[in-house]
């Protein structure tokens, strides 16, 4: 996935008049599949296009999702670990992409919480703490004490700690929970 995918999903996105960021829609997405529900990409396209007026342009962004969801799907089941975030490029300001960023935590937690098994608990252990995590970086901004440079370089970090957190998500919630502790239930 090219960082210039953001824009021209984007730019699908306002032509056929879906609102959401393009950020918060790939978040929502790895949120979903990593929920493990059965038609997760497919709720979420449902989601995504729900009472837009058809035509050429819902088409065009209807495809584009289609093939960003299937990328996606088969990154976060890459043993690489090669899921990439859909943000914007580089060249856009550090206070967009720390927004985009935001707002790709926010999707994510969204599409989590929708997909998730009922009575899974996201709150406990690696999985709860990289929730919380993600949520304080829904608030994301940077001071006006760093400079350019520790700015960028704390971006290009946070935006590696939320990749390889919603890999580590994905990996966790796909692994079976040890069975409970059986000590003591046989015979006496």
């Amino acid at each position: 996935m090219s960082e210039a995918e953001h824009e021209r999903l984007s730019a699908l996105l306002q032509a056929a008049a879906i609102d959401t960021e393009a950020a918060e829609l790939h978040g929502e997405l790895c949120g979903r599949l990593c929920g493990r529900a059965t038609g997760a990409e497919e709720d979420w396209l449902a989601a995504a296009i729900e009472q837009q007026p058809g035509g050429e342009a819902l088409q065009a962004a209807e495809a584009a999702l289609r093939e960003l969801a299937g990328r996606t799907a088969a990154a976060l089941e890459a043993a690489d670990m090669s899921l990439v975030l859909l943000l914007p490029d580089d060249a856009e300001p550090l206070e967009a992409r720390a927004q985009a960023l935001a707002a790709w935590c926010r999707g994510f937690l969204h599409g989590l919480g929708l997909a998730a098994a009922p009575g899974e608990r996201l709150d406990r252990g690696d999985v709860g703490e990289i929730m919380r995590d993600f949520a304080e970086l829904t608030k994301a901004a940077f001071t006006v004490d760093e400079t350019a440079e520790e700015a960028e370089s704390a971006y290009a970090e946070l935006v590696e700690f939320v990749r390889v957190g919603a890999q580590l998500v994905h990996e966790e919630l796909r692994t079976p929970a040890a069975p409970a502790d059986v000590r003591g239930a046989g015979p006496h």
